[in-house]
């Protein structure tokens, strides 16, 4: 009897655990709302933990239909709520842009993921990442950059400004869905990339487009994320993780969870009917 007590305390324990080990971020952003597609972007209600809230945002960057992503052996990326941005290009620039509670500063190893839907794009006009001030709501964002994942004239690529960081050796620039992944080592000042995994749980090894380079300047702190479409781009951007490792920003479901929960309740009915 003692040991069937044991075990049962031992499964929902395990249980237990398992489901509450979720990631430690920094920052993220799911635009997990009930607001109506096509309503602000930057409603009450929107933002998600780690951002003090909006900074300039242009009032035609709104909710969109969710974006979710799954890798070749069927891991599906966590996600919640809508994404934000525009489904038809306007003219003139777009800014949407989050303010991080804490600056990160120049040191360590900081990762940061987001699914980005390019539905429209001619060249230089799609940006998204971490960013050392806030700009206005249709400047450029090119001279606050710096680590920024952005479409060009040829090939999709990442970007800091200022630091010589300009590495395009992504797929061609295109429509299409990405989940990119960065890890940005601030005491190399090396930004990495990674395009598309086609297994979440190997990001590194499984990539389908690595791209990297280091800095020859100095990283500035990073204050904002922003998400910017050119006069000829159209988007969304879901899922905004900035955190301290690469789990951190690419969760899956734990298989795990809902084996050691069948396995606790197997023991309960187990011990009542002794």
């Amino acid at each position: 009897m003692k040991t069937r007590k044991t075990l049962t305390a031992m499964f929902a324990t395990g249980a237990l655990a398992t489901l509450q080990a979720q990631a430690t971020l920094i920052a993220y952003e799911g635009f997990d709302t009930t607001n109506a597609i096509a309503s602000d972007a930057s409603a009450t209600g929107v933002t998600g933990s780690g951002f003090s809230g909006y900074g300039n945002t242009n009032f035609r960057m709104d909710l969109e239909a969710g974006l979710s992503y799954t890798d070749g052996s069927g891991n599906t990326l966590v996600s919640t709520g809508r994404s934000a941005g525009m489904d038809t290009a306007v003219g003139g620039t777009q800014n949407l842009q989050l303010a991080l509670n804490s600056t990160i500063t120049n040191s360590g190893t900081v990762y940061m993921s987001f699914l980005i839907d390019i539905t429209a794009v001619t060249s230089f006009g799609v940006n998204g990442g971490l960013q050392d001030s806030e700009v206005g709501n249709s400047s450029s964002p090119t001279s606050a950059n710096e680590a920024i994942f952005r479409s060009t004239s040829t090939n999709l690529g990442i970007y800091a400004d200022g630091t010589g960081i300009d590495e395009r050796t992504g797929p061609s620039t295109g429509t299409g869905l990405y989940f990119f992944v960065a890890e940005l080592n601030m005491d190399t000042e090396t930004m990495t990339g990674y395009l598309n995994p086609t297994d979440l749980t190997n990001i590194a090894g499984t990539a389908t487009h690595t791209i990297s380079e280091s800095a020859t300047s100095t990283w500035g702190d990073m204050s904002h994320f922003i998400f910017s479409l050119g006069g000829q781009e159209a988007g969304t951007i879901d899922e905004i993780r900035i955190g301290t490792t690469l789990a951190d920003v690419a969760p899956i479901p734990e298989p795990s969870s809902t084996a050691l929960l069948g396995l606790g309740g197997l023991a309960l009915l187990l011990r009542r009917k002794k």
